[in-house]
């Protein structure tokens, strides 16, 4: 039974009229049989374990349920069981690196006691893991507090659970740990978009206010070109990146290293590149159309809108992708 999934307990019986002693082990029952008890696996749970996996997500069960009980569970929700098991008697003798060299393949733990937990959530961190524990008791809490993300169940936790807690699902659903890190990474990503566009955006701004002067010519922006760009293409065309959605094969890429910046040396590069790009074409054009005898005024309106279209287009761009209406 245990074998199948079902949790199983013994039941017998005793039959005295006397009052019962205080220690009942050394007292005769008559055997009556088993009871099983069937929790299955929740709808959804193996369709968002692979999108875990998918996504380089490493899911572990810990669970204080009979070893053969939660080998049958684990099987069915798709978590690795070809590691074996660990029980929690397992770990309370193991070491710590032996531990850690254990967690490289066992993704199945049994009959695991609070203090073992802890220990779990311990040496995945000491091996480079990043951990988000779910739990919903008292018991849990140790874990859930040492993990760098603690993931209480807002429906049946336990109240110590959800302070112990970072966040707290509401669903009490494995899907909504999913959900939230699609949001995660489509928040990173589309804030680095924002980064990129605006430091981009500002290298021809500055240029173009300060290269006419450099070469004798009529100043290209005036303040109002300036305050324009300031205060509205800027802002509207970084929202527009913030506001993307996430792309299709989010859940397909691995976890990104801890010690990536948001904004680092390969993402200033880009940025110069562009703006150098968009600064040479537009200067570019002011210069020629001057040299080719054009008014300082047609040349500035030109400059200005090509200006404008350069800066633009990549935010509007992502804004027909994501389906929303263009202004």
């Amino acid at each position: 039974m245990a074998a199948k999934g079902f949790r199983v307990l013994g039941v017998a019986s005793r039959i005295d009229a006397d009052q019962p002693p205080p220690d009942l082990s050394d007292l005769p029952f008559d055997f009556a049989g088993l009871i099983g008890f069937q929790d299955p696996v929740r709808a959804g749970v193996p369709e968002a374990l692979a999108v875990a996996h998918g996504a380089g997500i490493s899911v572990a069960m810990i669970t204080g349920d009979y070893p053969a009980t939660a080998l049958a569970i684990a099987r069915d929700a798709g978590i690795f069981v070809k590691g074996g098991i660990l029980t929690g008697e397992e770990i309370a003798e193991m070491d710590p690196a032996a531990l850690r060299e254990r967690l490289k393949t066992v993704r199945v733990f049994a009959r695991v006691m609070p203090e073992q937990k802890l220990a779990l959530v311990e040496a995945l961190k000491a091996s480079g893991e990043i951990v988000a524990m779910t739990g919903d008791g008292v018991n849990d809490a140790p874990a859930l507090k040492a993990a760098q993300v603690g993931l209480a169940m807002g429906n049946r936790g336990t109240d110590v659970a959800r302070e112990a807690s970072d966040i707290v699902l509401l669903d009490d659903s494995f899907l909504s740990i999913m959900g939230g890190i699609l949001q995660g990474r489509r928040i990173f990503t589309n804030l680095r978009k924002a980064l990129i566009f605006i430091t981009a955006t500002h290298i021809p701004i500055a240029g173009l206010a300060l290269l006419p002067i450099a070469f004798g010519l009529p100043p290209l922006f005036f303040p109002m070109h300036v305050i324009l760009f300031e205060l509205a293409i800027d802002p509207v065309c970084s929202l527009v990146f913030e506001a993307e959605p996430a792309a299709p094969d989010t859940m397909q890429r691995p976890p990104r290293d801890k010690k990536i910046a948001l904004f680092g040396r390969r993402e200033l590069l880009i940025s110069v590149a562009q703006g150098v790009i968009l600064l040479t074409g537009v200067f570019s054009i002011y210069y020629a159309m001057l040299q080719f005898g054009y008014p300082a005024t047609e040349a500035r309106a030109a400059a200005f809108t090509v200006a404008i279209v350069g800066e633009s287009h990549p935010g509007l761009c992502r804004y027909r992708r994501s389906g929303h209406l263009v202004l």
